[in-house]
């Protein structure tokens, strides 16, 4: 039954596709053949269902003309571009609101004027936000740009630009209409090759904005949201019992590695353990924005991870799951989790320099107080037989026959404790989406703000959206 079920998810995210390969179309296939070998099962569950009661047959049109998409997608290109969507869309603009409007008389001179008017609105919010923005157009683009000195706001766009593409890409109308519209999309990508390039002034060291990746860059706020917490409180404020001892293991293993490739394994310091440093920043969220699968030159809108301490709206925390990188040879998201595994966000902090004259050479060397860094709780992938094999001993790393979903686990020690480590910030690469898994039945105590915590298996949901959904099933 859920095997159908999936296989028909698949088979539409599949061929929603913007950009369809062999490869693409020889899973939709799979998908479509998947479903009919399976979709007895619905029909013997009684899921199959009309106002008169249960039916006994598929004679549906539209599943009847599934058979025949991949064949109109070898003659005519990809599905999506034939999408309605976007007549749908100018049908509003040009025609439904302007028609809402009037008198229900003289429909298409009211709808001309109509759409006259908006456009010398929208023209004079444009030559109110140059002006209001303080472009100079004459001014050379290479010249710094100020930002203000209280600037601490993660949705703000750059002021002060000096050329037509810088001001389309960040311009915000000041007009009511304007407004009214789809805000512009922030591009932090575009922020942080200006702090690579030194075109920002004013801003905070190290910087707030930074491209972690080729397709990924994380943004904090200017200001930490708890600042200078001793690492004792940051430890039971968050309760991270092992925050202390996890530090004092991550700066060993950067004696020996720049890169993180590890979350887990034995811990090596005790709990007392001292810190060449005693304070720490704390940020409740980060942005992170990344680019499309298919079109790595588009940018995403940007997402939003928490790392929140217990409340009295969420009583264990509020700890979002994320896709962390462990290998630098793999690249997400074409890499799926090859070289990545599932973790829970639970603390993002940034280590404060002790006094010059009490700063060890450790931390000197290292910069370990010019990044930005994460504590985190580490899932392991179920195994699963080996997809095509008839042993039952072969598994491995692969998702669950069924669903088509990696299960996961919460990894733990042998003392039953999380298993937890730092990380670099710049090492995380999504936004994940894991569900509990439940079983027969379900614990009664469970909410959207405990689930996570009162669980321990859950599946990896791929269906998130359509990018999670590619980078997990097109590798």
């Amino acid at each position: 039954f859920v095997t159908a079920i999936r296989a028909l998810v698949d088979f539409r995210y599949l061929a929603q596709a913007p950009i369809i390969d062999e490869f693409t179309i020889t899973l939709i296939e799979k998908s479509l053949q998947l479903f009919h070998q399976n979709k007895k099962a619905i029909i013997d569950a009684g899921a199959r269902r009309g106002k008169k009661g249960p039916i006994e047959h598929w004679q549906i049109p539209k599943l009847e003309f599934l058979q025949s998409v991949v064949s109109n997608i070898r003659y005519n290109g990809v599905a999506i571009q034939w999408t309605a969507d976007t007549t749908e869309h100018a049908h509003i603009l040009v025609v439904k609101d302007p028609v809402s409007t009037g008198n229900n008389q003289a429909y298409e001179p009211q709808i001309c004027r109509y759409l006259d008017r908006l456009d010398k609105i929208n023209n004079f919010d444009l030559g109110t936000s140059i002006v209001t923005a303080g472009v100079d157009f004459r001014a050379p683009s290479s010249l710094p740009i100020e930002v203000p000195i209280d600037e601490d706001d993660e949705e703000s766009s750059l002021p002060a630009l000096a050329t037509t593409s810088e001001l389309l890409a960040s311009l915000l109308p000041t007009g009511y209409h304007a407004a009214a519209a789809r805000r512009a999309l922030t591009d932090y990508f575009y922020r942080a090759k200006l702090l690579r390039h030194g075109l920002l002034n004013n801003c905070p060291s190290p910087p707030r904005t930074l491209q972690s990746a080729d397709n990924v860059v994380y943004h904090l706020s200017r200001d930490p949201n708890l600042k200078r917490l001793t690492v004792d409180e940051a430890a039971i404020t968050f309760q991270l019992p092992d925050l202390r001892s996890a530090l004092s293991d991550y700066l060993k293993r950067l004696q020996t590695h720049g890169f993180i490739n590890t979350v887990g394994g034995r811990r090596l310091a005790r709990t007392e353990c001292s810190l060449p440093f005693t304070q720490v920043e704390v940020w409740s969220k980060l942005r992170l924005q990344t680019r499309s699968y298919h079109f790595p030159h588009s940018i995403l809108p940007p997402v939003t991870i928490n790392a929140l301490p217990p409340s009295p709206e969420w009583p264990q925390g509020r700890r979002d799951p994320v896709i962390l990188s462990v290998d630098p040879s793999q690249f997400w998201p074409k890499s799926g989790l090859d070289g990545h595994i599932v973790v829970d966000m639970c603390l993002i902090f940034r280590i404060v320099a002790p006094p010059p004259d009490l700063t060890t050479a450790q931390l000197r060397e290292k910069n370990v107080t010019d990044c930005f860094l994460a504590y985190v709780h580490r899932y392991n992938i179920i195994s699963q037989s080996v997809p095509g094999s008839s042993s039952s001993v072969a598994r491995g790393a692969f998702p669950d026959p069924s669903t088509s979903l990696y299960a996961l686990k919460k990894g733990t020690r042998t003392t039953g404790e999380l298993i937890g480590d730092i990380v670099p910030l710049d090492q995380i690469r999504a936004l994940a989406d894991i569900t509990p898994r439940l079983g027969h039945k379900a614990d009664q105590r469970l909410t959207k703000e405990n689930s996570i915590a009162y669980s321990n298996e859950f599946w990896l949901n791929k269906y998130f959206d359509k990018e999670l959904f590619y980078a997990l099933t097109l590798h």
